[in-house]
Parts: C-alpha cells; sequence; structure tokens
C-alpha cells in the first residue's frame, strides 16, 4: 500500500510539473504570434505553410528548453516526497515559480517587443547600451518614445489575468489523470514509465534526440530571415547574446573570427603583397606614401559624422521625398562612395573604429585598458605628425562611453562636448541640437591653425525632437504628398530628422567654405537610422551610409575619380592621408585608401561586407544582394572568401585591441557553444 501511494504521489507530482510547462510554453508562443501579427510586413511574400509548421515546431523546441529547465527543481524533489504534508510544500514551490515564471516572461516580452521595433531583432549586443550608455539619456527617450506608464499598467493587468489562469489552470484541469494506475500497473511496467518520463525530459531539455542538442545554428529553420528571427524566445536571445559578449572578452575571443587559422594567417590573407615574417602586426600595416596627393592641401579637414545617417535618401528611386538635397549637391561637385557602410552597428562602435582606427569587434574598445593609451592606428597620430591640431566635437556630453577620455588617449589636442556649449544653447535628450554644434564649431575652430576636426551629431535620434515644421521640412509642411509615410517605421516627424541632417551639413558647409578655405569636407553616417520607407528593405538599404569627400578649390580636380569604390569607415583615414600627405610619408592603417585599385575594392563593416557589386550578410554570406546600379554579369560570386577576410580583418582587430602588437602563432580551434 505505502508503494502504491508513493506511485501515485510520483505520477501526480509530474502531471502537475508537465501543467506548469504546458502553460509557460503557451505563454513564450502566444507573445510569438503577437510579434508575427504586430511585425506582419516584414514577412516574405513567398511564405508556405511548411515554413510556419517548420517555424513553429522549431520553436516549440526551444521553448520547452526553457520551461522544463524552470521545473527542474520540483521535477527532483517529486521523487522524495512521501507523505501530503511534504507535498503541499512541493505544491506551493511549483506554484511561486510558475508565477514568477509567468511575470517574469511577460516584462521580458513586452521589453523584447519595443526593442525589435527599435532595432529590428530580439534582444542582442544593443542591450549593454543600458550598462555603458547614458542610461538618464535612454530613459527619457523611451519616455518621450513610448506611453510607458500605459504599458506598464497593461503588462501588470496582464501578469494579474494570467496568474489567476494560472491558479484556475493547476487547481482544475486534469491531465493524464493516473488514479487507477496504482491498482493496475506493476513494478515493470511503473520503471518503464520512469525511464520513458526521464527521457522526455533529457530529450525536452537537450531540444533533439539526436547526440547534438538544439543549438543557435538551428535558428535558422525556414528561408525568411524574418520568421527565423523569431525563432528563439527572449531567454535564449539574451543567453546567446551573454554568451557572445563573455566569449570575445576572454582571451580565446579570437575563436569567434579565426577558426583553425593562426593571427599569421590573417594577415598573410589580408596582406599578401608584403610578404612579410615579421611577429609585429604594426609591420604588417605600416604604410608608405608613394605618391604626391591633391596639389591644393586643405588648411582645415572635418569629418563630419551624422546621427543615424542613411544611404537610401541618395538613391534615385527615393529622389520624390527629397531628404537629401544639399548631400546630393556637394556629391556631385565632389567624391560619393556609393558602395560604403560603417565600422559599427551603433554610435559607440563606429566612433571607436574611427577614433582608434581599428574595426568593432564587440568588445566595447572603450572601456578596454589597451584603450588608455594611443594605438598606432590612431586617428589623430599621423594628421598631427603632418602639423594639425586634431579636435574632437560632440553634441552630447563627453563622458557618455568614455568618449573624452578615449579622444585624449587616442591624441586629439581638444575635445569639446555639451558641457562647453554656451548655456543658451538649446538641447535635447542626447546633447544640443545640431544647428548649436555647427555654430560652436565655426565660432571655437581658429582659422589660422591648420586643423583636423571630427564632429559628431546627436539630433536625428527617438525622440526625434526637431520642430520640423519652423525648419521648413517638405514632409511636415506639405504632408499631403508624403501621406504614404504614415506607417510604423517612417512617420513624417521621424524620416523628416534625415531631412534635418540635409538642413544641417548644407548650411555648415556653406558658412565654413567662407571661414576655412581650402578646407576638405567628409561626411558620412555612424550607422544607419533603422527607419526605412519600406517595411522590408533591401540589404543595400538597410546597411549603407553615405561617404562624401568634398574640397574647396577644386581640391580633387587633378584627380581621377574611379566608379567602382567601395569601402567602410577604417577606409577614410588612409584616403584623406594619401591625399594630402608628401611623398614618402608613413603611417599606420587596417584600412585602405580608396584611390588604390591594386586590392580589391570592398568594405568590411559592422556585419556586412561590401563590393562595388554586391552586399553581403556575414551570417549568410550565400544571401548576397546585387547592387541596385550593377548592370553587369557578375558571374560567381567568391562569398566564402569575402567571409574570409572579413573574419581576418575583425581578427586582426581583436587582437590588437585585447593582445596588443606582438602575434604569437596561436592556432585557434573552435567548437559550436
Amino acid at each position: 500500500m505505502k508503494n502504491t501511494f508513493y506511485w501515485h504521489r510520483l505520477f501526480l507530482n509530474w502531471r502537475k510539473d508537465s501543467k506548469v510547462v504546458i502553460f509557460i510554453v503557451g505563454l513564450l508562443m502566444i507573445f510569438r504570434i503577437i510579434m508575427l501579427i504586430v511585425f506582419h510586413d516584414q514577412r516574405g511574400p513567398d511564405l508556405t505553410s511548411s515554413d510556419y509548421l517548420l517555424f513553429f515546431f522549431r520553436s516549440l523546441r526551444f521553448d520547452l528548453r526553457i520551461a522544463l529547465l524552470m521545473v527542474l527543481p520540483t521535477v527532483f524533489l517529486g521523487f522524495l516526497i512521501f507523505n501530503e504534508a511534504w507535498e503541499r510544500k512541493l505544491d506551493f514551490l511549483r506554484a511561486t515559480i510558475g508565477r514568477i515564471m509567468i511575470v517574469v516572461t511577460l516584462w521580458l516580452c513586452a521589453g523584447n517587443l519595443g526593442f525589435f521595433w527599435e532595432y529590428h531583432d530580439q534582444y542582442n549586443q544593443w542591450i549593454y547600451g543600458l550598462f555603458h550608455d547614458d542610461l538618464k539619456a535612454i530613459m527619457l527617450t523611451v519616455w518621450k518614445t513610448y506611453p510607458v506608464i500605459w504599458i506598464a499598467i497593461g503588462i501588470v493587468v496582464m501578469s494579474i489575468l494570467c496568474l489567476k489562469l494560472f491558479s484556475l489552470w493547476l487547481s482544475k484541469v486534469k491531465i493524464l489523470d493516473m488514479k487507477n494506475s496504482k491498482l493496475s500497473l506493476g513494478w515493470g511496467w511503473k520503471l518503464l514509465m520512469v525511464l520513458i518520463i526521464t527521457s522526455l525530459y533529457i530529450v525536452g531539455l537537450r531540444g533533439s534526440m539526436m547526440s547534438r542538442p538544439l543549438q543557435r545554428d538551428d535558428i535558422g529553420v525556414t528561408r525568411d530571415h524574418f520568421l527565423n528571427k523569431l525563432v528563439a524566445n527572449p531567454y535564449f536571445s539574451l543567453y546567446y547574446t551573454h554568451s557572445d559578449h563573455k566569449h570575445l572578452n576572454r582571451a580565446v575571443g579570437i575563436e569567434v573570427f579565426l577558426k583553425n587559422q593562426s593571427i599569421e594567417d590573417a594577415l598573410m590573407l589580408l596582406y599578401p603583397y608584403r610578404n612579410n615574417e615579421s611577429k609585429k602586426i604594426d609591420d604588417w600595416i605600416k604604410k608608405k606614401i608613394n605618391t604626391n596627393g591633391v596639389k591644393i592641401k586643405p588648411k582645415h579637414i572635418f569629418l563630419i559624422i551624422l546621427e543615424s545617417q542613411d544611404n537610401w535618401p541618395m538613391m534615385e528611386k527615393f529622389e520624390w521625398l527629397d531628404l537629401a538635397p544639399n548631400l546630393k549637391k556637394l556629391a556631385s561637385q565632389g567624391l560619393y562612395v556609393k558602395s560604403f557602410v560603417s565600422a559599427g552597428c551603433n554610435t559607440q562602435a563606429s566612433l571607436s573604429a574611427i577614433i582608434t582606427g581599428l574595426p568593432d569587434a564587440n568588445v566595447f574598445t572603450n572601456f578596454q585598458s589597451s584603450s588608455q593609451s594611443q594605438y598606432t592606428t590612431a586617428f589623430a597620430k599621423p594628421f598631427k605628425d603632418l602639423g594639425y591640431q586634431v579636435n574632437l566635437f560632440y553634441g552630447g556630453h563627453l563622458a557618455w562611453q568614455r568618449l573624452g577620455e578615449l579622444a585624449i588617449n587616442q591624441g586629439f589636442d581638444h575635445v569639446y562636448g555639451q558641457e562647453h556649449m554656451p548655456l543658451t544653447s538649446k538641447s535635447h535628450s542626447w546633447g544640443v541640437f545640431d544647428e548649436e554644434l555647427f555654430d560652436y564649431v565655426l565660432k571655437t575652430v581658429d582659422s589660422n591653425v591648420p586643423s583636423v576636426n571630427l564632429i559628431m551629431t546627436t539630433t536625428n535620434h527617438s525622440p526625434y525632437p526637431v520642430n520640423l515644421k519652423a525648419k521648413g521640412c517638405p514632409q511636415i509642411v506639405c504632408p499631403k504628398k508624403y501621406r504614404d509615410l504614415e506607417n510604423s517605421f517612417t512617420k513624417p516627424q521621424i524620416i523628416g530628422h534625415l531631412w534635418y541632417n540635409d538642413y544641417c551639413i548644407g548650411g555648415f558647409v556653406k558658412e565654413a567654405e567662407k571661414l576655412f578655405d581650402p578646407a576638405l569636407f567628409a561626411i558620412t553616417g555612424d550607422h544607419t537610422s533603422r527607419r526605412f520607407f519600406s517595411s522590408r528593405p533591401s540589404l543595400y538599404e538597410s546597411k549603407s551610409v553615405p561617404l562624401i569627400l568634398y574640397g574647396t578649390s577644386k581640391m580633387f580636380g587633378e584627380i581621377e575619380v574611379p566608379e567602382r569604390m567601395a569601402g567602410s569607415h577604417l577606409d577614410i583615414l588612409p584616403t584623406i592621408i594619401e591625399s594630402i600627405a608628401p611623398k614618402g610619408f608613413e603611417y599606420y592603417a587596417l584600412g585602405k585608401n580608396l584611390f588604390d585599385f591594386n586590392g580589391q575594392q570592398m568594405g568590411l563593416g559592422a556585419g556586412v561586407v561590401i563590393t562595388p557589386d554586391v552586399i553581403c550578410p556575414i551570417d549568410r554570406m550565400h544571401d548576397f544582394e546585387e547592387l541596385p546600379w550593377n548592370k553587369e554579369d557578375l558571374g560567381k560570386i567568391d562569398v566564402e572568401h569575402l567571409g574570409n577576410l572579413y573574419n581576418a580583418f575583425h581578427g586582426v582587430g581583436w587582437w590588437k585591441i585585447m593582445k596588443g602588437s606582438e602575434v604569437g602563432g596561436v592556432t585557434t580551434s573552435v567548437s559550436d557553444p
């Protein structure tokens, strides 16, 4: 009788655990369906029922892993319960775990919904902005952009309803009632049931019946990139993000980029013409200028990085939007590189890459101890060697992301931030308005002292604070013409800030030309805005930023501008240096001179490789996209080689940041985590 009582209790606890698992899995699946509905316009047009079946089945496996992991304590304790008193305590523990899981899941899913709205992906490395970014500015932006109170009330109400349903689910609903099993099952059958149920738990926890457990690679189950993004639930998205971050910051983080090869292999792949046996990275990346550049040397150089400046407003198909008249004018009078991508996917990553001259390897370069000393590749170094004063102008506070300290450590002579602007300057969540910033630059730069000025704007950022109507923005002044913009990603007030970028840069260049002739202007974006005219933009539209080089006094008049150019942020420095420095000048850079056609023209940016013909996402290189203006037969694209170059480039950058210039011949070998 005692044994029968024990088995009855054991099966009863398994049933109760199963009910918790089903409820949590159902909650995660409902959230996923909500995501599908909210972002329905991002789904591909050719999806079939087979795609959805694969999607939901694979998603179920991810959700089961999380839910089963949560009930492991009660599953284990279920083997030890022999009396009703302890069973009541186990019921309380089970219900408590379930309730905590429900509340956490609801808040996590709600946050993930907002995150996807902003970044077009589930939780990823951007989440670390909460720890390294300006938290006050983030909170203020969220407060102004979203109805925070109503969202919080909604989540609280949903939590209460779900907790009530969960209580009813546990107390009223019966699943796999085994009351008669104590009479009909012998020891052999009971042992078999234990083995079967234990096996099911193990399979569920692994997410697979095969020798290989469910892994991140299994997310790509359908032909549609959007669906694949939703396969993993928010728990796994956070886990993978944290795992990547931790791995990259460990001594073996190089494995992310270099698999089964040494750092020397990477250097030889990037610089095959060097035939160099040196054990120092600096010897590989040292450059010597062999020709003279432009005849008219600029006395002042302005590298202007526009917040969230896309390349797509420059495209012919979007000409009717009239978002970039000034940029187009400067492009027509100077040099415009259409095949261009940013070094980072956010402001901090791109700025750190430009300032240090090292690619963004997802290790937060600005917080690494090595950044406290000047890298040989630092942006300021070659300009100072040429006799320029190097200044940084940032529209926000210099304490943001340690920007001011980073710039000083990397050799900038002066750094100016929001705290230096006059108290009368108007400001928003992330800093002063761009007009105020440019006005301060014009008043601060000494026309008599040769200078290089890196300028970073801040205004084209949520909560999109500019009174565009007062500025004459056509999207706001003539809203009927732009009625098609009324969708979740391109509301006139949002897309109008791209026009504001253009408005400010046009005014600044016009005034700076008068004060600082001869001057060189290099204009780019720190990253794309993630706001596109289409809910399913092309890869080029979603990843490309412009690069415009414009010089006064016909500075580029003697240079034959090639059409087939491609690059990224780290190519800006070599291009400018080799245009203005004398023959024989030496400097260090991982990037290349855009005018040098001895090597392959390409840009190695944030998660993409771009050439004059195609753009390839690094996580799915074979899904490359032909660029809109290409009219040639591409033939076979060696995407594997492009991917290897990308990894070698970022691997060398990682090594320089984390280990220095000395290389040790270490061969890496990586297994799938």
